[in-house]
């Protein structure tokens, strides 16, 4: 973070005036770039694209097929579906925790954004501030007009960038909400449903079993329906 200016009286001179709270302006709008690049990126559109050829997936490798198939198909034909189901499961795993992560470094920054667009607002007030009283003064002498009306197209340009950030900031908190929700669904599948899935598997593969088979595929319904779902709520 930058150290806090103390605005005086020849930091309004006419030729300062053009860079006169300038410092503030710019960093609002290369966060507002920032802002513009991370919604065109579309990370969450793409990993929602993703997760559905995923649930494609688990519907093909998974072992609800085997249901209904129990007393006629045999055990290493149960244990290879078992292992492509626990295959599966790992890659959704894998890009679960990539998204999480992807997803969590996202509001980090954008928490750090918000900060400094709340900073470059109070220092822009504050200059704003300075800045009308200088003009008051200066009108009391005639010879100031074109100072008196550079000053206020400076205060009208300032009172813009106010404007930017304070959309940028409700952009921002939108977005964080966004992510929040989505991590914390993702972090339910992620650290519960697939751990506790992955480990019946295991069980199966062991000594399959028509109540274990019963179990996996109700928890792998539930997988398939989150993982379809997650991006739409």
């Amino acid at each position: 973070m930058r150290e806090k200016i103390v605005y005086t009286n020849d930091m309004m001179s006419l030729e300062s005036l053009p860079s006169f709270a300038f410092v503030p302006q710019k960093q609002i709008a290369e966060i507002s770039d920032i802002l513009f690049d991370i919604q065109q990126d579309k990370q969450s559109e793409k990993a929602a694209g993703m997760m559905k050829i995923m649930a494609e997936k688990l519907k093909v490798s998974g072992l609800s097929g085997c249901r209904h198939e129990l007393g006629s198909i045999s055990h290493a034909r149960l244990i290879d579906r078992a292992a492509a189901a626990d295959k599966e499961a790992g890659k959704i795993s894998d890009s679960f925790q990539t998204l999480y992560i992807g997803l969590c470094k996202e509001n980090v920054l954008l928490d750090t954004m918000n900060k400094m667009l709340e900073k470059c607002i109070a220092e822009i007030e504050e200059a704003s501030d300075v800045l009308r009283e200088h003009i008051e003064t200066a009108q009391t002498d005639r010879t100031q007009l074109r100072y008196i009306e550079l000053a206020k197209k400076k205060l009208h340009d300032m009172a813009i960038s106010k404007t930017v950030a304070l959309q940028g900031m409700a952009l921002i908190t939108d977005m964080t909400a966004h992510n929040s929700a989505l991590t914390e669904r993702i972090n339910s599948l992620r650290v519960n449903t697939l751990v506790l899935w992955r480990s019946d598997i295991a069980a199966l593969k062991a000594s399959p079993d028509k109540d274990k088979l019963e179990r996996i595929c109700g928890i792998e319904d539930v997988i398939t329906a989150a993982i379809a779902n997650i991006f739409k709520q």
